[in-house]
């Protein structure tokens, strides 16, 4: 994908790859599509080190998607979203299908660095749907 909304931040610390945040910025927002850490790595504090630095960085508000928090996983992944000063917003957010023969998918809202009002949540949704999903 390409596109002057679309941006990779690749994390390297002496030469070895720490993992990377692929995000969509629109606005005053910043939608992290993907975040990954270097599976040799996990557990070691290194996602939470390097998306705590990117949210610093950031004049924006940060938003992501997780699963409903209905499984061990789940629930781990909120943990740490909500330990790095993210917000569960309540809105009833389905995620549009990547395909038009598929269904869109409930998904968990999550901002940084407070709750998004009405209108904020509305601008992500308009986003996630006419430049994520038709890709920039």
């Amino acid at each position: 994908m390409r596109g002057p909304r679309y941006h990779c931040q690749i994390f390297y610390q002496d030469g070895l790859l720490l993992g990377f945040i692929f995000w969509w910025a629109c606005g005053e927002q910043i939608y992290i599509e993907h975040l990954a850490i270097n599976p040799a790595l996990r557990g070691r504090n290194y996602g939470s080190r390097l998306l705590a630095e990117f949210c610093a960085r950031e004049d924006k508000t940060v938003i992501l998607e997780i699963d409903p928090p209905e499984d061990e996983i789940a629930i781990r992944r909120l943990r740490f979203y909500q330990g790095l000063g993210f917000c569960l917003n309540d809105y009833a957010h389905v995620h549009p299908p990547y395909h038009p023969d598929y269904q869109g998918h409930a998904l968990r809202v999550l901002s940084y660095p407070g709750l998004l009002e009405e209108e904020a949540y509305q601008r992500f949704n308009q986003m996630l749907v006419e430049t994520v999903m038709d890709h920039g």
